[in-house]
């Protein structure tokens, strides 16, 4: 397991990850395997990104490398809509080549990030791809995928037909007055509350109009690797050995509307 976050304003969409991958043994104990390697990756085609928890190596193959790998493949593909279904039917194609002692171990979500042209305005969407059946990752269902700005937005189930210029022109007119969408993964009874918490003081801040830089993407970039920090930081302090599942470098990346990236960890 991992955490991230996601943050979607009008000036740019940010992603944060920790880098920690842990092996578990029979004992139930975590052995770190991995406290550097970014679970972040850029998708310059469609001005977006892919980052993931849960399901990070199997045997020699890794969701990371699979993830450049489907970057890659993105410049086959004329908008995200067709991108990101193919991006689903590849990673059903790929887990069922796996073979997992447990059901559970083969849980993965994917938070796949991009922006779409629309009557001349470039719009973000996140769409979220994942075998988890419910927010407690506990139990494994089939692989689905969903866009989760409108009705994020709008507190109604996702639908397909969202993708259509009407609900994605209406992201546009809520992020232009105001709106930022906050998208946060991982463990949710160690994550959510510490992460909510935050955010809602920065939705605080933004709504008394205090915000310092508020048209700056690295604000935003900030805000997204802030909830990060506070959950490695704690399970450093707190956490008995062989029990911490979140941790190492912090990795960040940021893409506006212009396609333009920036990272403050080299993604």
């Amino acid at each position: 397991m991992t955490v991230i976050s996601a943050i979607l304003t009008r000036q740019c969409t940010a992603i944060s990850s920790d880098s920690l991958i842990t092996e578990v043994r029979d004992n139930g104990s975590r052995i770190p395997v991995e406290w550097e390697r970014s679970k972040v990756a850029r998708i310059p085609k469609f001005r977006g990104s892919a980052s993931y928890w849960g399901l990070a190596t199997y045997g020699r193959w890794s969701t990371f490398d699979w993830l450049q790998s489907q970057a890659r493949a993105a410049e086959a593909f004329d908008t995200l809509e067709e991108f990101a279904r193919s991006f689903r039917q590849s990673l059903e194609n790929e887990l069922a080549k796996l073979r997992f002692r447990n059901p559970i171990d083969s849980g993965i979500g994917i938070h796949l990030t991009g922006y779409e042209h629309i009557d001349g305005y470039w719009i973000p969407e996140l769409l979220l791809c994942s075998n988890f059946a419910d927010p407690s990752y506990s139990r494994i269902c089939c692989l689905h995928l969903s866009r989760e700005t409108f009705h994020t937005l709008n507190n109604v189930p996702s639908a397909d037909e969202h993708r259509e210029p009407r609900f994605r022109l209406s992201v546009k007119d809520a992020l232009q007055n105001g709106a930022m969408l906050i998208y946060n993964n991982g463990d949710p009874l160690m994550f959510n509350p510490s992460a909510k918490s935050f955010l809602q003081l920065i939705s605080t801040i933004r709504q008394r109009g205090l915000l310092n830089d508020p048209d700056s993407p690295a604000t935003y970039r900030s805000i997204a690797r802030r909830p990060i920090e506070i959950v490695s930081a704690a399970q450093q302090d707190f956490c008995r050995a062989g029990t911490r599942f979140v941790g190492g470098r912090i990795h960040d990346l940021v893409v506006t509307p212009a396609g333009e990236y920036s990272s403050t960890s080299g993604d």
